[in-house]
């Protein structure tokens, strides 16, 4: 026997209610879909101070003359602050680490993760469609509904769409929409704070790279004094005119030059494979070109800080603080919206039919359309539960916020006060290396005049060494303390890199 089975058909209603009823509907849906429950998200605002406290102590305290070279009085570019210390190599290795760094490379796997669930939660705010298809053979029971008919062996056949909408009454979609893309954004900003950090590391350990270097060819050039030294003392003793003890102390000074070489080419060889590493690379890759030595960077004249409330715009981390409470304060909108009803709509057209030959006719068509409304009754308290469990951890991030206000602040403090300070050393440092130098030079020739003896000479060229090294060691400091500073006032992570601009 053939038949044609329907499902849920609506032909009953006649087509002035049904159009009564869709009308009805769409006006409740866009009546209601304006109504957002939960808090409104507006950004925090914190206290900023007029200027940089170090830098008003300096003008205040500061002997007139000494040059401190740092200036906080208008607003000011850090894009590509690396490109202060005048050498080319130091900007082609950020490039590369920007492109090749592992974890910027993690780190923009994040941000497309979250983008991705961005993309999810924008999804639920529209309606849902599925096609569908199916057939199934079937066999019914003598005894069952369907014994009287002739033919208990038949097949089905069914093909249709089904649709489903959840109706955002309360802004719960769209709070966690909101919320999504508050997270994207942290993603970005923790991304930026992962570039900044690498062009740090990598600028910090070119500039030991070179200041080990110097230190290196600081020795290499006393060695060779020494060197000359030793060989005029032992032609002197040869000659009665020295004696044997001032020939095995030049000897030991020498020694002593030489075994300090080993331990500084080590350190050079672990910036570079440093280095290597935070460009992703092996640690070898890049030996052989930077073992060449090559002077320090040159330290501007003048360092520009900008102004204290540019730091709010500037520091990727406190920018990640402020999404991570945005996305917080939407996700108390979420919960709430848990408190009341959810109206949700669900349509089926589908043809269904026996016969694979008619399942497109019009007596094949099944069809159905209505509302479902979900109303929270009873549920222990876990609604109001989790709504507290939000609120509590928006709580948490305004004070996450604030605290990585304070703490980019003293950062900055922290770095103007020590690279400030580092100066003023510098300065006094190079004072004594001048006079130590005259002081050498004198007793040297007061040695060759027979008027001062060898160890007092040696002793003026050790104490000279050690000003020098001392010297270096400083400004290798100052260049990295010059860093640091640009990387707590947030410099870098805007720079022409496709990542950056993300």
């Amino acid at each position: 026997m053939e038949k044609t089975k329907k499902v849920c058909c609506i032909d009953g209603l006649n087509i002035n209610s049904k159009k009564s009823f869709y009308v009805f509907v769409l006006i409740i849906s866009m009546g209601f879909s304006g109504c957002m429950v939960g808090p409104k998200y507006t950004k925090p605002t914190v206290e900023t101070p007029d200027g940089w406290a170090t830098l008003q102590n300096l003008m205040i305290d500061d002997k007139p003359g000494v040059p401190i070279g740092i200036r906080g009085s208008k607003q000011v570019d850090l894009v590509s602050w690396w490109d202060c210390f005048n050498d080319p190599m130091l900007g082609e290795l950020i490039e590369k680490a920007v492109d090749s760094n592992h974890d910027l490379r993690l780190a923009e796997a994040r941000l497309r993760e979250v983008r991705a669930a961005y993309g999810v939660s924008k999804a639920a705010l529209y309606p849902q469609l599925k096609g569908s298809a199916g057939y199934k053979r079937q066999h019914e029971s003598e005894n069952g509904p369907y014994g009287y008919l002739s033919d208990l062996d038949y097949n089905e056949y069914r093909v249709g769409f089904d649709a489903s909408w959840e109706i955002d009454l309360w802004g719960r979609a769209r709070h966690e929409k909101q919320a999504k893309k508050a997270e994207e954004g942290a993603a970005l900003e923790d991304l930026r704070n992962v570039l900044v950090s690498v062009i740090g590391e990598v600028s910090c350990s070119y500039i030991e790279l070179r200041g080990f270097q110097r230190r290196v060819a600081l020795i290499e050039k006393n060695m060779a004094t020494v060197q000359k030294r030793l060989m005029l003392t032992e032609k002197r003793f040869q000659a009665g005119l020295a004696s044997e003890v001032e020939v095995n102390e030049v000897s030991a000074n020498l020694a002593g030059l030489t075994a300090e070489i080993p331990v500084l080419e080590g350190e050079v060889r672990q910036r570079i494979h440093a280095i290597s590493t935070l460009l992703g690379e092996l640690p070898g890759k890049y030996v052989e070109r930077l073992s060449l030595e090559k002077p320090l960077p040159d330290l501007p004249a003048d360092v520009e800080v900008g102004l204290p409330v540019e730091l709010l715009d500037r520091r990727p981390d406190i920018r990640e603080a402020e999404r991570r409470l945005a996305a917080a304060t939407e996700r108390v909108g979420v919960a709430k919206a848990d408190l009341l009803p959810r109206l949700s709509l669900s349509a089926l057209f589908a043809y269904e039919s026996l016969d694979f030959d008619r399942i497109t006719d019009s007596d094949s068509r099944a069809s159905s359309f209505g509302p479902s409304f979900i109303l929270p009754i009873f549920n222990a308290g876990r609604i109001r539960s989790n709504i507290n469990v939000k609120t509590a951890q928006q709580e948490q991030a305004l004070i996450k916020y604030e605290k990585a206000v304070l703490a980019a602040y003293k950062e900055v403090e922290d770095n103007l006060a020590t690279y400030s300070a580092q100066q003023r050393r510098h300065e006094k440092l190079y004072r004594r290396v001048r006079k130590l130098q005259s002081t050498a030079d004198l007793s040297q020739e007061l040695y060759d005049k027979g008027k001062f003896n060898l160890l007092e000479v040696l002793e003026a060229q050790r104490t000279l060494l050690v000003a020098q090294d001392e010297l270096v060691q400083n400004e290798i400091s100052l260049s990295v303390q010059l860093v640091s500073l640009y990387k707590a006032l947030g410099g870098g992570w805007g720079s022409g890199s496709k990542k950056t601009a993300l």
